[in-house]
C-alpha cells in the first residue's frame, strides 16, 4: 500500500497526522432511513476547527436534523433543540423513565419505549405525554411510522402496529426474537430476525407471507435500493423484489456486519467488525473499491453526493470519497462516537460516548 499523508486533528486535544497503514491507531427523523443514508447537505472537503459544541453528564445518543436547520439530540433524560448554526437551545423535554430506543419524531409528537416495555408518545410541543401502551416485552430497536401507523417489534418476536393517535393494538403477529426495525414496501412489512431469517408480514393483517434464511443473525435493518432489498446477515444479501424476492448474490468477504447498510447511486456502502470497508454494486455485489482500516466499524454510514463519512471503534471519524474510496480526512474523538454525522452547510454534526456534541468544518 503506498504511503500517503492524511491530516488528522484530535478534537480539543492536538493536531497530529500518520500514514494510511496506521488505520487501527487512528423528514424528519426517519429521513436518514428513507433516504438510504444519503444526505443533500456536503461533508466539507477538509476539517479544521469547531464551530460550537454542547457538554453533558451522559452521552448522545442520537442526533436528528429537522428541516427548519432544528438540531434534536438526547442525553438522557432530556431531549435538547438547538438552532444547527450556533448550538443556541430553545427548548428541552426531560424524559420521565429510561429511553430504551431513540425518540422517533412524526408530525407534533415523538414516540420512545422505556425500561417497562412500553411505548410512550409525548407531545413535542408541550412536553406532556399524549398515551402509553405496555407490550410484551423489551423494545430494543426503533419503530418505523407510515399514515398514522406505528409498527414495532419486542425482543420476545411479537411486532405490533398500533393507531399511533391512541397506542391501542390493530394487530400482532409472531415472528423471530430480536426483530429488527420494521421496512415498509408496497403492502409487505419486513423484518430480520436474530435466528438469520428474513421475515415478509402484510402489513395491515399481520399475517406471514413468506420467511427466507440467511446464514446468520439479522441484528440491523435492512435496506431497499431500487427495489434491491440488501440484508446484513453476517455478510450481504440481496434480493430483487421485482421478482419476487429473488436472492441475486451475497457477499462472500469472510466479514461481520453489526449496522445498516447505506446506498447511493447504485452502490451501497458498509463497514464490518474487522475493520474493513466497502463500496460494491447493488446490481450484481462486486467490489467498487475497498479499504482496510483496522478498527471495528459499527455504525451506519453517512452520505453525501461525493463523499462517505463513518466512524470506528476507539473514536475515529473517516471521509472518504464516493468514487473511488481516496480518503479526504480522518480525526480521532476523546471517546467512542454512537451517532451517525450529520452533514450541514459544509460542516457536519456528531456527538459521543462522554457527553460531547460538535459542530465542525
Amino acid at each position: 500500500m503506498t504511503k500517503t499523508t492524511l491530516n488528522i486533528f484530535v478534537i480539543g486535544i492536538l493536531l497530529v497526522s500518520c500514514t494510511k497503514e496506521k488505520y487501527k491507531q487512528i423528514s424528519q427523523v426517519d429521513s436518514f432511513v428513507l433516504n438510504e443514508g444519503y444526505f443533500d447537505h456536503e461533508f466539507p472537503d477538509t476539517v479544521t476547527k469547531v464551530i460550537w459544541e454542547k457538554r453533558h453528564q451522559n452521552p448522545i445518543k442520537i442526533l436528528n436534523l429537522f428541516s427548519d436547520d432544528t438540531l434534536v439530540y438526547l442525553s438522557w433524560p432530556i431531549i435538547f433543540f438547538v438552532s444547527v448554526e450556533d448550538g443556541e437551545k430553545f427548548k428541552e423535554i426531560e424524559l420521565n423513565s429510561l429511553a430504551f430506543t431513540a425518540p422517533i419524531f412524526y408530525e407534533n409528537n415523538f414516540f420512545y419505549s422505556n425500561e417497562s416495555n412500553e411505548v410512550i408518545s409525548v407531545n413535542k410541543n408541550t412536553g406532556m405525554q399524549n398515551w402509553k401502551k405496555k407490550l410484551s416485552s423489551s423494545i430494543f430497536n426503533e419503530p418505523v411510522i407510515s399514515n398514522n401507523r406505528m409498527f414495532i417489534g419486542c425482543s420476545d418476536g411479537y411486532v405490533y402496529e398500533l393507531d399511533i393517535s391512541n397506542g391501542r393494538i390493530l394487530w400482532e403477529s409472531k415472528i423471530g426474537e430480536f426483530p429488527t426495525t420494521p421496512l415498509l414496501y408496497k403492502n409487505y412489512l419486513i423484518s430480520g430476525s436474530k435466528n438469520g431469517y428474513l421475515y415478509v408480514l402484510n402489513k395491515d393483517s399481520g399475517e406471514l407471507q413468506f420467511k427466507i434464511p440467511t446464514n446468520w443473525m439479522i441484528s440491523n435493518r435492512p435496506l431497499i435500493h431500487n427495489n434491491i432489498l440488501l440484508v446484513p446477515s453476517g455478510e450481504l444479501h440481496a434480493f430483487n423484489l421485482d421478482d419476487g424476492f429473488n436472492k441475486i448474490w451475497e457477499t462472500n468477504f469472510n466479514i461481520e456486519i453489526y449496522h445498516s447498510p447505506s446506498a447511493y447511486d447504485n452502490t451501497v456502502y458498509f463497514g464490518s467488525a474487522e475493520g474493513r470497508f466497502f463500496a460494491v454494486k447493488t446490481s450484481d455485489g462486486s467490489i467498487v473499491w475497498e479499504k482496510e482500516f483496522g478498527v471495528s466499524i459499527l455504525e451506519k454510514v453517512s452520505l453525501s453526493k461525493e463523499k462517505v463519512v463513518f466512524t470506528t471503534m476507539e473514536g475515529w471519524v473517516y471521509c472518504l470519497r464516493v468514487k473511488d474510496g481516496e480518503i479526504f480526512w480522518g480525526f480521532k474523538d476523546k471517546s467512542d462516537i454512537p451517532t451517525t454525522p450529520i452533514p450541514f452547510k459544509n460542516g457536519f454534526i456528531f456527538g459521543n460516548d462522554i457527553g460531547e456534541l460538535y459542530f465542525v468544518k
